[in-house]
């Protein structure tokens, strides 16, 4: 099972990406990989796409829509982390052997701290160090630089993740250090005297740039200069700002239950016990026997559905409640925050439609509770619910609602361990319908089983579907069915010849190849047959007469029917 996901950002770096995942997957086989590649104009992203098919399960590769700057990127990759521990790692850099289990034995060791950090060694291209040992300048990267940290995914979603603040997208950034700061004020971090980390310096690099202004008199930093494009008064300002906003997150959601806050001026040890105790959730909901839940819910142009429906959910007491505000015109997000400021806000901005999948694996990725429920905007829970799921939830099953509603379909419960053992919905399926389907099937193939809750325990908004396809592609729903359909039926034969999983490139060529056939075969009109051809390539290993090829295909038709078939 992954337990630490390390997140490699990457621009116009093909060169070095694949010495950064190496140094990444060496550290054990619980470490998986997740690169991002943020719109490289040369082969990055190809290269990210060939070192996930080639460590299938271990390493993925994504892209942002466009060109967004670290932070964004590093945000985006933790939106796929399947493991509790984060790393952050950049694709010129690499981790020394070691690095995962030294930061593992110390988390272990003291479960109150939230980050271990470790030293790093820079390097210049030439192979010689520009900061020796004993230099202090060394320790100040080292403190800022994310890349020889490993944390707890529940306090990097606490801090709202590396600022997106366009005051950081400088020449000399600043994120990281507001990040760095913001995490060692606010929670207990442990450094490793030690360097586990090798960065290499690049000329023109926001370190050289550090160096080039600073000298060290008597053992301290002391700044001959300032870089005239360093806006000292904006980044401080920035910094600041992202500080606060970090410090009301967890004094309003009262999150982080394994995690402590250091003690604060002004509040005595007794304070701080009562104040830590408070945000233990963990430990007030085992005392009311309630299991405990993330109630996971997304938005995109029906923020007057959830003006209806999210009043019932933040009332709930020991429940986490999740909204994905999917770049929603109506600013669901500044709705949310404004009125219910514990409820945890999760923002998608690069996309201009909607993608139901995507959406709902960004709000279970952030989620710390052990049970899951997917609840659409159009739908509000009544009086019992809780109840009914302290008394039945059990961590080997989920749960649908009973009697049947089509428009209760996606709102059911399920166990984090399970949405994570199958790695959620399948983000290829995009458009209306199929993703529900394919992940119940997917939960029932990997033995969980299936139950059902009472349906009466819901009341759906009923509206028309111009709501429903407003932001998807193919408005017709029978079409985006007949897509799914065919799709679904290539994607487990594929699974059942391989006996694993596809990888997601390999899905979304899939869906395009299923899309194309469905179009060919609506312009056709039922008048010819539609084929769709799979080339399964040649089994080299089972040819026994290498002068002879065999070649392997699937072949899908698609005919009119001459008659209905018998229920």
């Amino acid at each position: 099972m992954v337990a630490i996901s390390c997140i490699i950002p990457c621009f116009n770096d093909a060169k070095n990406l694949p010495n950064a995942v190496e140094s990444c997957l060496m550290q054990g086989d619980e470490v998986e990989a997740i690169i991002v590649d943020d719109c490289s104009t040369d082969t990055s992203f190809q290269v990210a796409q060939e070192i996930a098919a080639a460590f299938a399960g271990r390493a993925r590769a994504f892209r942002n829509v466009k060109n967004s700057g670290p932070a964004f990127t590093r945000n985006h990759g933790v939106l796929y982390a399947r493991g509790p521990l984060l790393c952050f790692l950049d694709s010129d850099d690499q981790y020394f052997a070691g690095f995962a289990q030294q930061c593992l034995s110390m988390l272990a060791l003291k479960p109150e701290l939230a980050a271990v950090k470790t030293l790093i060694e820079v390097v210049n291209p030439d192979g010689s160090k520009p900061l020796e040992a004993n230099d202090p300048r060394l320790a100040a990267a080292s403190f800022s630089y994310p890349c020889n940290m490993m944390l707890r995914k529940e306090a990097f979603l606490a801090l709202g993740g590396f600022s997106v603040d366009a005051r950081f997208r400088g020449p000399l950034g600043g994120e990281d250090d507001a990040f760095s700061y913001a995490l060692n004020r606010l929670f207990h971090c442990h450094h490793i005297p030690q360097a586990f980390v090798r960065h290499n310096n690049r000329p023109g690099s926001h370190l050289e740039k550090f160096l080039a202004c600073t000298r060290v008199d008597n053992g301290k930093i002391v700044f001959t200069h300032h870089d005239p494009s360093f806006k000292e008064q904006e980044i401080t300002a920035a910094t600041q700002n992202y500080f606060l906003q970090a410090q009301r997150n967890l004094s309003s959601l009262m999150r982080c239950s394994k995690l402590q806050m250091p003690e604060q001026d002004g509040r005595t040890p007794a304070q701080q016990q009562t104040k830590t105790a408070k945000r233990n959730t963990a430990a007030s909901l085992a005392a009311e026997g309630v299991p405990r839940i993330s109630f996971i819910t997304t938005c995109k142009g029906r923020l007057h559905h959830l003006q209806q429906t999210l009043p019932l959910l933040a009332a709930l007491k020991n429940v986490e409640v999740i909204v994905v505000d999917y770049a929603c015109p109506q600013g669901t997000a500044a709705w949310v925050e404004e009125h219910y400021p514990h409820v945890r806000v999760i923002r998608i901005t690069d996309d201009p439609g909607f993608h139901v999948g995507r959406a709902r694996n960004a709000g279970a990725n952030a989620a710390t509770s052990p049970w899951l429920c997917f609840i659409d905007a159009d739908v509000a829970i009544k009086d019992g619910l809780i109840q009914w799921a302290a008394e039945n939830l059990r961590p080997d099953t989920h749960y649908r609602p009973q009697p049947y509603d089509a428009e209760l379909y996606g709102s059911f419960f399920c166990p984090r361990a399970a949405f994570l053992e199958t790695d959620g919905y399948d983000e290829a399926i995009r458009g209306w319908g199929g993703e529900d389907d394919d992940f119940y099937l997917r939960l029932k193939l990997a033995g969980y089983r299936e139950d059902c809750y009472p349906a009466s325990l819901l009341e759906p908004i009923r509206h028309g579907d111009e709501e429903r396809t407003a932001f998807y592609e193919v408005k017709n729903k029978d079409i985006s069915q007949r897509v799914f359909q065919l799709y679904s039926i290539m994607k487990y034969d594929l699974m059942a010849l391989s006996e694993a999983p596809l990888p997601l490139g390999k899905r979304m060529a899939l869906m395009k190849q299923a899309r194309d056939t469905v179009a060919r075969m609506n312009q056709a009109r039922g008048l010819e047959n539609t084929e769709l051809l799979l080339n399964l390539g040649e089994r080299m290993d089972a040819t026994r007469y290498k002068a002879w090829e065999i070649q392997r295909k699937l072949v899908y038709r698609y005919t009119l029917r001459t008659s209905l078939p018998r229920e």
